[in-house]
């Protein structure tokens, strides 16, 4: 079996719960995504892994995983081979800690089984409802804390790609209505039913206390990868010029969709980071040559 194949595979084995697939932990382990169906290749590919794999559809009395989307540089010009994958796992509502810790777990038994595939998976749990209370927990140790929801929250927007479950219900609204306003407008008059979406709120502007805390944090991961801290420090610094506006990348993406531009170099995010960058050091040659030797 490829890597690719086992990317392929992630739907399902978040969506079962079965001894003879990686991930089992018990029979109370949360499981189902809603509306997926696996694919037939997805089919042979599970029957690969385990020779007794028989898929049999059965209705689930309630989806405990909404989602499934990989985020951060998956796919676009930033992706090497020793890149890692960021997995968000995503919940409509918070398990109680049995429940999570089983979750938890399987998640770590899928991360290892890809591990022996030579693929780097991070699984990330991740509760709708947190970014819209600005939850005071971490979702993982890049998470730098409690105060970096927003900025992770516009990098998801700008760089998710779906794999299963629910979509984001920040891609219905368009870029210039009241975000608040509108999405319940949907929501009352029935123009679309809220089982079907995940709604993680907007990303209005980046609160100051989330740039102190994510510089800080880029600081420490510069001993490690010196030349992405510098380029995420550079964001932060464009982000922080334009504070208390918004200025997002994440919006300005969104913008593209709606206008219909789909040429790839257009819609890639770290492209975008690139020509966000290159624009605002037109005035800065020195600063500007370090910002393009580091991408």
């Amino acid at each position: 079996m490829g890597q690719a194949d086992a990317i392929k595979l992630l739907p399902l084995l978040f969506h079962e719960n079965l001894p003879m697939l990686p991930g089992y932990v018990d029979k109370q382990t949360p499981c189902g995504i809603p509306n997926f169906s696996p694919s037939a290749l997805q089919k042979k590919i599970a029957k690969s892994v385990s020779r007794s794999f028989q898929w049999r559809g059965r209705a689930y009395r309630q989806y405990q995983i909404a989602g499934l989307y990989l985020m951060g540089s998956t796919g676009t010009l930033a992706q090497s081979l020793r890149s890692d994958l960021d997995l968000w796992v995503c919940l409509n509502e918070a398990l109680d800690e049995k429940a999570f810790n089983k979750l938890r777990q399987k998640a770590d038994l899928i991360s290892l089984w890809m591990a022996e595939k030579g693929i780097e998976l991070n699984c990330y749990l991740v509760f709708e409802q947190q970014f819209k209370r600005q939850s005071k927990k971490s979702i993982g140790s890049d998470s730098c804390g409690n105060t970096q929801n927003f900025l992770l929250l516009d990098e998801f927007y700008r760089t998710a790609i779906w794999l299963s479950g629910r979509m984001p219900l920040w891609w219905l609204i368009p870029p210039d209505e009241d975000y608040t306003e509108y999405s319940l407008r949907l929501l009352n008059h029935k123009h679309l039913s809220k089982l079907d979406w995940l709604d993680f709120g907007n990303v209005d502007a980046i609160p100051a206390e989330e740039h102190f805390s994510a510089a800080l944090w880029q600081l420490y991961k510069a001993l490690e990868s010196p030349y992405k801290s510098a380029l995420k420090l550079l964001m932060l610094e464009i982000y922080a010029r334009h504070f208390p506006r918004a200025g997002l990348l994440s919006e300005d993406y969104k913008r593209r969709i709606y206008e219909d531009i789909s040429e790839l170099e257009n819609l890639d995010p770290y492209l975008m980071v690139l020509n966000h960058a290159e624009a605002f050091l037109l005035d800065q040659p020195q600063r500007l040559e370090f910002m393009r030797r580091a991408f």
